[in-house]
């Protein structure tokens, strides 16, 4: 055996030793990183939203392809942006039946409020988007669309929820996702024509009063007496003042 062939035996023992040490030491990182990530969706269920998105955080530092990871931070800022949302249509019904005079505090606390809601959504938006860069996967598709529908990106939201069922056209949730969505929007649809039907009515009805009214004043003066006698005439006197009123009014 020459030395040449020695040289290559060597070489290929440490590069398998060092493939082997490199893949046990990932598996292991995949292992540690999958720990945090449960306790970070513990968190999450708790509803320590804070709290997981920082374990959420380290795992990115440690592998930025970990979508799981993206993928519950977003859902963490939208369920802040959901509390924060309900928060706010509590405090303006007890508005409602609470009036007071500090306006220009409300409408500081409102354009914090409203401030502080636009960044949840950027949050959201953000990694929703490293999330689905990632990888093609209609669970990842799935939730990401049902967050963007709820936060008023109906539109992308049943994009998103259709491409799932692209990937997978078996995909159950996503089928039972978009029937919901169909069935709200019908529901909506059917609002709004109620709305607008019972809009036409009072329309309809006011008008009909109006002219029954008006009809009625019109009948009373063709009924009321004639007064034909001249001496009637002469002695009414009118009154300037009174026309330049009626003038004024009209």
């Amino acid at each position: 055996m020459n030395e040449r062939k020695i040289k290559l035996l060597f070489f290929l023992f440490f590069f398998s030793i060092a493939t082997i040490i490199y893949f046990s030491n990932s598996k292991y990182d995949i292992v540690e990183l999958e720990k945090i990530y449960n306790k970070s969706y513990e968190l999450y269920k708790k509803g320590k939203y804070q709290e997981a998105i920082e374990l959420a955080n380290k795992i990115i530092e440690k592998n930025k392809n970990f979508q799981d990871a993206y993928m519950l931070k977003a859902r963490c800022y939208y369920k802040i942006y959901e509390e924060l949302s309900d928060k706010t249509k509590f405090d303006q019904q007890n508005r409602k039946q609470k009036s007071t005079n500090r306006k220009s505090k409300k409408k500081n606390a409102q354009d914090e409020t409203e401030k502080t809601k636009t960044e949840l959504i950027n949050l959201i938006a953000y990694n929703i988007r490293k999330a689905i860069s990632i990888r093609e996967d209609e669970r990842i598709y799935t939730q990401s669309g049902v967050i963007l529908y709820n936060i008023g990106a109906k539109k992308e939201g049943k994009e998103l929820i259709k491409k799932a069922l692209k990937i997978n056209p078996h995909y159950k949730y996503a089928k039972e996702i978009l029937t919901k969505i169909r069935i709200h929007e019908l529901q909506e649809e059917l609002a709004r024509r109620k709305r607008l039907e019972l809009y036409k009515k009072m329309l309809s009805d006011y008008f009909s009063k109006k002219y029954y009214y008006d009809t009625e004043y019109d009948d009373y003066y063709d009924e009321e007496e004639e007064y034909e006698d001249e001496e009637f005439y002469e002695n009414y006197i009118f009154d300037e003042d009174e026309e330049n009123e009626e003038e004024d009014f009209w």
